[in-house]
């Protein structure tokens, strides 16, 4: 997914500058004197600009969205990484020969599985982006992103 993103955005960017690079040469020429435009290469001037903004607009769209999954990812790969402990943690108090009790082994693996949830607990609560929880999002509603100048999501 991140490949994707990666490639949309490189192209463009490309696009953009390439855009930008012809607005700056006509600029250039106008300035000058070298050229003047007629009413047709005026529209087409002025549908690059809007072109240009629109791009800039999809490539900071595709950043922020870039910038969910991220937040997303790493807060559900450390989730992972807790549960997997909590797992091994369960394993070891299922043990037979552990010590029942107050300040007993099995105590202090219950104490540390408590602890572990109560991670999992806050890394759920707090994986957000600008005020949004990106965990908790995608179970209430769908994430669309911007990713084209037409006003339209793919």
């Amino acid at each position: 997914m991140s490949n994707v993103i990666s490639s949309l955005s490189t192209t463009l960017s490309s696009a953009i500058n390439s855009v930008q690079k012809e607005i700056v040469d006509t600029q250039k020429q106008l300035a000058s004197g070298i050229k003047t435009l007629n009413s047709a290469e005026i529209g087409i001037v002025t549908r690059l600009s809007a072109q240009a903004a629109g791009y800039k607009s999809v490539t900071q769209n595709i950043a922020a969205g870039t910038n969910v999954i991220n937040v997303a990812q790493t807060a559900l790969s450390s989730i992972s990484t807790i549960l997997s402990q909590m797992k091994d943690i369960a394993t070891q108090a299922a043990n037979a020969g552990l010590t029942s009790g107050v300040g007993s082994d099995r105590a202090a693996l219950d104490t540390t599985f408590v602890q572990l949830r109560s991670q999992v607990d806050s890394l759920i609560t707090n994986a957000g982006v600008n005020g949004e929880n990106v965990l908790t999002l995608a179970a209430t509603s769908n994430l669309t992103i911007q990713t084209g100048i037409t006003g339209l999501a793919p």
